[in-house]
């Protein structure tokens, strides 16, 4: 239903795939059929129907068998071998970023103040730097994915900035709402996984 949104005119179309099982990514890549792919990352959520997380990492890989460029953190280690076993890298560009190694775009210092936060990085041996309205870590991985984007479609960090300071939250993730008796409540019933929950309980002790 996603795709069908496309328009003749059309310049960009960015789609989120996810499984639940074995079998699916296959299918959704004939549908899909990307030229540019984000790895974003791997967690527990959908996990039952796989026999291990190597096994799952290996199946939403297959969403990407036929891009031009895939985009990805190599510092998940599961990601990274998975790719480099699938011998995918012999056919397609990649664009990586990473805060522990060599990267497109090297992540150096990650710092939060007033609800905000600052992520400086280097690319192309030059030092670039975003601000985020948000201090959660979930928000600050999608952040970077996109603005690893961003760099490897051409667009100038100065630019990528002034939108990112335009950021919204989304729905029912991670919204501090005032409760009774001088209690602050946070939805984040968007996300149900322990990995979500995780994130969440570190996002409301630095509260």
């Amino acid at each position: 239903m996603s795709v069908w949104q496309l328009k003749p005119d059309s310049e960009l179309g960015i789609f989120e795939a996810g499984i639940s099982e074995p079998g699916e990514m296959g299918k959704l890549q004939q549908i899909i059929q990307p030229t540019i792919g984000i790895f974003t990352n791997i967690g527990p959520a959908h996990s039952e129907n796989f026999l291990n997380l190597k096994q799952k990492v290996g199946e939403k890989l297959k969403l990407f068998t036929k891009v031009k460029t895939l985009i990805y953190c190599p510092d998940f280690s599961e990601i990274q071998e998975t790719i480099i076993r699938s011998e995918i890298l012999n056919s397609i560009e990649t664009f990586t970023w990473s805060r522990k190694v060599d990267a497109n775009l090297r992540i150096k210092h990650i710092n939060h103040l007033n609800n905000k936060t600052t992520i400086e990085g280097e690319f192309e041996k030059k030092t670039v730097i975003i601000t985020i309205p948000f201090t959660d870590d979930a928000s600050i991985e999608n952040a970077i994915h996109s603005w690893a984007t961003m760099l490897y479609l051409g667009y100038k960090n100065k630019v990528i900035a002034e939108r990112m300071l335009n950021l919204q939250s989304i729905a029912m993730r991670m919204e501090m709402k005032e409760g009774i008796n001088h209690c602050s409540v946070l939805n984040d019933s968007y996300s149900a996984d322990v990995k979500s929950l995780n994130i969440a309980l570190d996002f409301l002790g630095q509260q």
